[in-house]
C-alpha cells in the first residue's frame, strides 16, 4: 500500500491521508479497525452500486446503510442531499457516524457535502472508483453541489478522513469515462510540472500506466492543495480550463447534450490555452503542442450553435456566473509556459467569445 501523508497547516482542523491500494479486504480491515463508528452510511450512485458494490461489501462486512442515487450531473443536488439527511434523521445517525462514498467525482462531491452539513459536519471518506475522482475530485477537501445549473456554487472546504484508491476500480470504467479522467491529469502537468506533461503525452492513451498516473497526478494535487487548502492563491492553477469547460458543461447540461466533466474540461483546455497566448506568455509552439495532444485524445465536439444568439447568451451566464470571478471581472488561470501557470487574470468577455465561436465553428464539428 502506498500512503501520501497529506500535512496541512494547523489552522486547518481535519488531517487526512491518500492510500494506493488493491488490497481491498485489507484496507477495509483497517478503515473499521481505526474509525469506530456509531454507523456507516454508503453513498453511490446506481451505476457505480451494480459495478462496485458487491466487491465492497464483501469485503467491508459490517453492517451499514446504503443510499443509492440516480447516475448523472443531475443528482448533484439539493435533492440529493435531502434524500441522504432524511434517511440519516429516520435512523437518528449521531455524530459518530462515518459517511463512505463509493463513487465518481459527482459522488465524492456530493456525500462529502451532505456529510459535512450533518449536525455540523460528521466523519466521511472516499472510495473514488473513476480516475477523474482519483486525481481531482477526491483529493483536497472541495465539496459541493450544483445549484440551478451553476456547478459547485453550493459548497464546503471539509477534508475527508481519508481517501482510499484502488486502481483496479478503473478496470469498470469505460474507455470514454477513462479518457475524461485523464484530462485533469493532463491539466496537472499543464500548470505544475512539466516532466509530468511529457510523460503523459509522449505515450499513446493505450499505454499509460495507471497506477503511475494516479500517484503522480495525486501528489502533485496535494503539494499544491496543502500549501493553499482554501484557495486564496496557489490553488487556483488548478483552475486551468475550467471556467471555460464548467460554462461549456453547465450549457450542455441545461440543453441535455452528453458531456462528461473531463470532457468539457479537455475544451475548456484549448480554449483557454489560446487565451494564454494572448493574455499570458504561452508560446505558439507549445500552444499547438496542447492542442496536438488533446485533439489526439479524440473528445467529442458537442453540437453547439454559437452563431445563435440564444445559445450564446446561455453561455455568456454560465461564464458571468463562475465562482472564481470577482466582480464583474471574468478571471481566469492562464499558461506562461507548460509547467507554469498564473492565476487571477482578467479577460474580458469580449475576447473570450471569439475563441468560443471558433473551436466551436461548424466546419470543426
Amino acid at each position: 500500500m502506498n500512503i501520501l501523508p497529506v500535512e496541512f497547516p494547523r489552522f486547518v482542523p481535519n488531517q487526512h491521508e491518500l492510500w494506493i491500494s488493491t488490497d481491498i479486504h485489507e484496507y477495509c480491515r483497517i478503515i473499521k479497525a481505526n474509525f469506530n463508528a456509531s454507523s456507516w452510511w454508503l453513498i453511490s450512485d446506481s451505476q457505480v452500486h451494480r459495478e462496485c458494490y458487491a466487491r465492497f461489501a464483501e469485503a467491508f462486512k459490517l453492517a451499514h446503510e446504503v443510499i443509492i442515487l440516480p447516475e448523472g450531473e443531475e443528482s448533484k443536488s439539493l435533492k440529493s442531499c435531502e434524500t441522504i439527511w432524511n434517511k440519516m434523521e429516520e435512523a437518528q445517525a449521531d455524530r459518530n457516524a462515518v459517511v463512505i462514498a463509493l463513487g465518481g467525482g459527482m459522488i465524492t462531491d456530493l456525500a462529502g457535502f451532505a456529510a459535512s452539513c450533518w449536525k455540523r459536519g460528521i466523519r466521511f471518506l472516499f472510495i473514488p472508483t473513476s480516475l477523474l475522482a482519483m486525481v481531482d475530485a477526491a483529493i483536497g477537501g472541495k465539496t459541493g453541489i450544483d445549484w440551478r445549473h451553476g456547478k459547485n456554487l453550493l459548497g464546503l472546504f471539509s477534508l475527508p478522513s481519508l481517501v482510499v484508491s484502488d486502481t483496479t476500480w478503473l478496470q469498470t470504467l469505460s474507455p470514454r469515462e477513462l479518457k475524461s479522467g485523464f484530462a485533469e491529469c493532463l491539466k496537472h502537468g499543464l500548470v505544475a510540472e512539466e516532466t509530468y506533461w511529457k510523460r503523459l503525452s509522449s505515450r499513446s492513451f493505450e499505454e499509460q500506466e495507471w497506477e503511475f498516473v494516479v500517484y503522480r497526478s495525486q501528489l502533485i494535487k496535494a503539494e499544491i492543495v496543502k500549501t493553499d487548502p482554501d484557495e486564496q492563491w496557489m490553488r487556483k492553477i488548478l483552475n486551468f480550463g475550467h471556467t471555460l469547460g464548467h460554462a461549456l458543461e453547465s450549457l450542455c447540461l441545461e440543453l441535455e447534450i452528453s458531456l462528461l466533466h473531463g470532457e468539457a474540461i479537455a475544451w475548456g483546455m484549448q480554449m483557454e490555452a489560446a487565451l494564454s497566448k494572448q493574455f499570458s506568455t504561452l508560446s505558439q509552439a507549445q500552444y499547438e503542442e496542447i492542442v496536438a495532444t488533446i485533439e489526439s485524445l479524440q473528445y467529442p465536439i458537442p453540437t453547439l450553435d454559437f452563431a445563435n444568439p440564444e445559445i450564446e447568451n446561455k453561455f455568456i451566464y454560465y461564464l458571468r456566473n463562475d465562482k472564481k470571478n470577482k466582480g464583474n471581472e471574468i478571471r481566469l488561470s492562464l499558461l506562461s509556459r507548460i509547467g507554469h501557470c498564473h492565476y487571477d487574470i482578467a479577460v474580458p468577455e469580449s475576447e473570450i467569445l471569439p475563441v468560443v465561436r471558433q473551436h466551436f465553428a461548424p466546419d470543426n464539428a
